[in-house]
């Protein structure tokens, strides 16, 4: 479907999905209607056929959402999607598809970044799809917080002590504190770390 709709072409595409909207609150059991409204993007928000002469995307919306008679139009869509759908692509064919859609976009860099790059897209097998699985796992079948803290992992307390927080402290550079803390902060920091001996 087009990224967004012309603006001359709004009123056309409002007043015909306002009449579908309305068709469902009349009668929200009509199956026609609810199919009607599923088939308003798919067949008025197309994207038209590249080339010609007359490729005014306004006047091709306006022109469906005239020609709009329900069953017939989308019975011919729907037939006209699926013939698009079998046929196959070929490796050329994808790279000037995704190179297109990129400067529909205005996009540029992202199409000069494909048509430069040697990578090309992962094949459609089931390999693909346990590589992305294993490099993209699924989430945990029990993501619930347990309500009681004791006995588990996941609640155990960390304990530090003066020294710790002293020997960590020493680790980082003086300047490097200077830019992160306050200087209140900085100064009680320094006296703490001058009247403890260094323990590292």
């Amino acid at each position: 479907m087009i990224s967004r709709i012309p603006r001359a072409a709004r009123p056309a595409c409002r007043r015909l999905l306002t009449q579908i909207l309305r068709r469902i609150v009349e009668a929200p059991t009509d199956k026609l209607a609810w199919r009607d409204l599923l088939h308003f993007g798919p067949v008025i928000l197309a994207k038209p056929k590249r080339g010609g002469v007359n490729r005014n995307l306004s006047s091709i919306i306006n022109k469906r959402s005239a020609a709009w008679d329900g069953g017939d139009t989308v019975i011919n869509a729907t037939q006209q999607m699926s013939n698009c759908m079998t046929r196959k692509m070929t490796d050329s064919s994808k790279l000037a598809a995704a190179v297109t859609s990129k400067l529909e976009a205005g996009n540029f860099k992202a199409a000069i970044r494909i048509i430069c790059s040697d990578d090309m897209p992962a094949p459609d097998t089931i390999e693909t799809l346990k590589a992305l699985e294993t490099k993209h796992p699924g989430p945990a079948l029990n993501r619930r917080i347990p309500c009681d803290p004791r006995d588990n992992d996941r609640f155990i307390p960390v304990q530090v002590s003066s020294d710790n927080v002293h020997i960590a402290l020493r680790s980082f550079p003086l300047e490097v504190l200077m830019v992160s803390l306050h200087n209140t902060y900085l100064t009680y920091l320094q006296e703490q770390l001058i009247t403890v001996p260094n323990r590292l």
